[in-house]
């Protein structure tokens, strides 16, 4: 009976791993893309000022939000909550041969070091095509980079910190 007992705790860490790296993947990718899509059409907006098509351009900025939200729950939540879920498994797996003498500081520098791992492997496979070598040396040239792996790989880091924390508490 005791094997078992330990069974169940160890695939409940795991679980524990899941719901909270699924609820952290998910809402900081929420917020990831409300701010994207506000500042986009803030940007397209301030673009315009000089021209004086403000009218045009808030028009604009309000039909790109009202598009923009279907494509950044595909491209961004559900991502989001893949990675997250994912993340928090490997997580708690990770403090799972620990699980009775490990404190939630510890657990959340695993939980960090996961984050580590899975934005290394990323962009390792993804940031050579997300530089554009086109353009001249600005913001523009690397703002691929930034939007599909910059921030989100910042929120990763945070989030998957705080799964570690959750994962012991």
């Amino acid at each position: 009976m005791e094997r078992k007992e330990r069974i169940t705790q160890e695939l409940s860490l795991a679980k524990r791993g899941f719901y909270w790296g699924a609820i952290s993947g998910g809402v900081l990718s929420v917020i990831f893309s409300v701010v994207a899509i506000h500042l986009t059409g803030l940007l397209l907006v301030l673009t315009n000022i000089s021209s004086g098509k403000v009218i045009d351009a808030l028009i604009g900025a309000g039909a790109f939000a009202i598009c923009a939200w279907p494509f950044s729950i595909i491209l961004g939540v559900i991502p989001g909550l893949i990675v997250g879920s994912v993340g928090g498994i490997a997580t708690g797996l990770v403090v799972m041969p620990f699980r009775t003498k490990i404190s939630s500081n510890t657990s959340a520098l695993i939980g960090l070091l996961v984050a580590i791992s899975i934005i290394v492997v990323a962009h390792r496979y993804l940031f050579p095509g997300l530089i554009e070598p086109n353009r001249p040396a600005s913001i523009q040239k690397n703002f691929p980079y930034l939007f599909w792996l910059g921030g989100p790989s910042l929120l990763l880091l945070s989030g998957m910190t705080w799964v570690g924390w959750k994962i012991a508490e």
